[in-house]
């Protein structure tokens, strides 16, 4: 007989109302023996048994939901020579009518795939290593850009597999990061950061000197990663720093694509350690009320070693959120450094984990908005130091997931369902 899920997961004596004994859990001599029959269980030992199988029966939910989606593990050996960089971009439109592929960087190749499994070099790719990649789906076939490793050059080209590339210097500094955004508007926004932690700000990279440096510059220490909010009246870029620069601002918003920024409201409790990994994201339908949300992790360096989830808005304030992931530190899922937020859809995201000691496991996803959380375990992701999960896009009806496992590289699918 096959029964059905209840509609209500059960609890108990979860949220007790003053004067009420609440849970008090019985001595481990009761637990040896129990009740017997002629005697009255004190409420409080009561409201916590059943209080704790509540408890234990939503846990089990959780984690059942969560390995409905367990993907399985493909082979890790059939890419080009070299790792996958940290960041796999998918192409929606790589030539005029090519269908998508994903594209990676690997070694000093860009190589790119049709299913995720089988990855071909990209012969007439820029030979120095890629930093960063970025997509303008506005254009058609779609545009690539790449933030190199050496020098100060971006390259960008309209035929990622066979077409030529043309390089656009920076007034100065060495590319970090580089990220594109569509506005609400039909404006066209791009951003890049360098290593020094510098801004520059362009619309064409067409053009012959496409970079401009902001007006109003945030903190140099703001460059690990941006999201673009696009709404009518509302386009909101938002870059998350490399440390909180000590005064618990780690995060700089603009609202004139780029020219002008300004810090976040300070946010209490920040570790000012920082750390060398944040992730952030924008969600279109995030929240329980589906209005979009700001999603960050912040890797907070000693004081807090497991990464922080904050939600905002705006941008502008944050709230912290991590108890929505703290169960999974308790069964070591997680480590203590930050891969990529990546929204799937409008109202799914996964973000991943580069542990630096082996401590962190697999990646977390959340299809409701960003309002709960499961993980995603990848089977054979190393044990040791230097196992982690890096990049993660939905690609083709599944999640294309790049890292390492037994000490080799790995790419994980995962039945998307979102």
């Amino acid at each position: 007989m096959t029964i059905p899920r209840p509609a209500k997961p059960p609890r108990w004596a979860d949220n007790v109302s003053a004067g009420m004994p609440g849970r008090v859990e019985p001595s481990e001599a009761r637990k040896d023996d129990g009740y017997d029959h002629a005697m009255q269980p004190a409420a409080g030992g009561a409201n916590w048994l059943f209080g704790h199988i509540s408890d234990w029966i939503q846990y089990a939910d959780r984690a059942i939901g969560a390995m409905r989606s367990m993907p399985r593990v493909v082979a890790s050996d059939k890419y080009a020579a070299g790792s996958l960089g940290n960041e796999i971009r998918v192409v929606p439109e790589p030539a005029a009518g090519a269908p998508p592929i994903l594209l990676a960087q690997s070694g000093a190749s860009l190589v790119f795939s049709y299913d995720g499994i089988h990855w071909l070099a990209i012969a007439n790719a820029p030979s120095q290593a890629v930093r960063a990649l970025a997509v303008d789906t506005t254009v058609s076939p779609n545009r690539v850009l790449l933030a190199l490793g050496v020098g100060s050059d971006i390259e960008y080209t309209q035929d990622v597999r066979d077409g030529t590339w043309t390089s656009r210097a920076l007034p100065a500094g060495t590319p970090y990061r580089i990220a594109w955004a569509n506005g609400a508007e039909g404006q066209r926004s791009g951003v890049v950061a360098t290593d020094a932690g510098d801004l520059y700000r362009f619309v064409d990279i067409t053009d012959a000197s496409p970079f401009a440096a902001p007006t109003t510059a945030p903190p140099a220490g703001l460059k690990a990663g941006f999201a673009f909010a696009p709404r009518l009246g509302f386009d909101r870029w938002v870059v998350v720093g490399v440390a909180d620069l000590g005064t618990g601002q780690p995060f700089a918003y603009s609202d004139d694509l780029g020219d002008n920024w300004t810090l976040c409201t300070p946010i209490p409790g920040i570790d000012p350690d920082g750390g060398d990994n944040q992730a952030l994201a924008w969600l279109p339908e995030g929240g329980t009320d589906g209005l979009g949300r700001f999603f960050a992790m912040l890797e907070e360096g000693t004081t807090n070693p497991n990464p922080r989830l904050f939600e905002s808005v705006d941008g502008d304030t944050w709230t912290d959120v991590s108890e929505r992931i703290d169960w999974f530190y308790e069964q070591g899922q997680w480590g203590d450094s930050v891969g990529e937020l990546t929204p799937l859809s409008s109202r799914a995201i996964i973000g991943t984990m580069r542990p630096t000691d082996g401590s962190g496991r697999g990646a977390v996803i959340s299809t409701d908005g960003g309002v709960t959380w499961n993980p995603i375990h990848l089977p054979g992701l190393e044990l040791g130091t230097g196992g982690n999960s890096e990049s993660a896009v939905a690609f083709e009806g599944e999640i294309v997931i790049s890292g390492e496992g037994d000490d080799v590289r790995k790419i994980w699918l995962a039945g998307a369902g979102l």
